[in-house]
């Protein structure tokens, strides 16, 4: 920074173009509450569809909650579908905005993936004549009596249990609400080295870096896209 303020100090003198350089420091308040609500439904092919009251204008939601969704569950993040803004489905959302969805929305669909997670354990465990205490979800198997199920084996075994039985649990629901106890903050720093014409008063930027500290990245693309 010194050395471009005196490098143009010097360039500027009475030249046309006149150089500057810049920095902006901020710290942002994020995860603004007070709740957010999630709705995870698995059909019996395997599909996951997860209703949130998050609706986007382009952030990326989508992608960021089928990615938290699917780490939750062990599965291909192609199966996971989002639904925002669906009142039928979803009764509630408190809205999009002050950088507080990846938190709120993200924190409910986590919750409501695992919420699914243990209703399919329990019926796993009824399957197989055993207690859901003794089903155990570890590095994306369920395990129980020395056997392992990744989700789509369990699925497949509940099924055959359903047959059986002459029921049908699918399409398989759980939710979700999360509430904030208080703000997240993030800091970062802008700095641009412009150039200004003194004639037209028109403005150049010929570099701009940012810095953000974004703690744990969804999806890096998204994060720097959006900084």
């Amino acid at each position: 920074y010194q050395r471009l303020r005196k490098q143009f100090t010097q360039e500027n003198g009475h030249a046309k173009i006149r150089r500057g350089v810049g920095i902006a420091s901020y710290v942002v308040t994020t995860a603004r509450g007070p709740y957010e609500l999630a709705r995870a439904r698995l059909e019996s092919d395997g599909q996951m569809i997860v209703y949130t009251g998050a609706c986007p204008q382009g952030q990326g939601h989508h992608t960021s909650l089928s990615q938290i969704c699917a780490r939750e569950l062990a599965i291909p993040v192609e199966t996971v579908k989002i639904v925002s803004g669906d009142t039928e489905m979803i009764h509630e959302g408190f809205g999009t905005f002050a950088s507080r969805s990846a938190v709120t929305a993200g924190n409910a669909v986590a919750a409501a993936a695992r919420a699914l997670r243990d209703r399919l354990a329990e019926k796993i465990a009824a399957a197989m004549g055993y207690q859901a205490a003794e089903i155990c979800w570890n590095a994306g198997y369920f395990t129980c009596a020395e056997r392992r199920f990744d989700l789509q084996e369990a699925l497949e075994l509940v099924k055959r249990a359903d047959q059986k039985a002459g029921v049908d649990l699918f399409p398989m629901e759980a939710g979700a609400r999360f509430e904030t106890k208080g703000h997240t903050y993030a800091a970062g720093a802008h700095a641009a080295v412009v150039e200004v014409d003194v004639d037209t008063g028109t403005v150049k930027i010929v570099k701009c870096v940012a810095a953000h500290e974004a703690g744990t990245v969804i999806n890096s693309t998204i994060v720097e896209g959006q900084l």
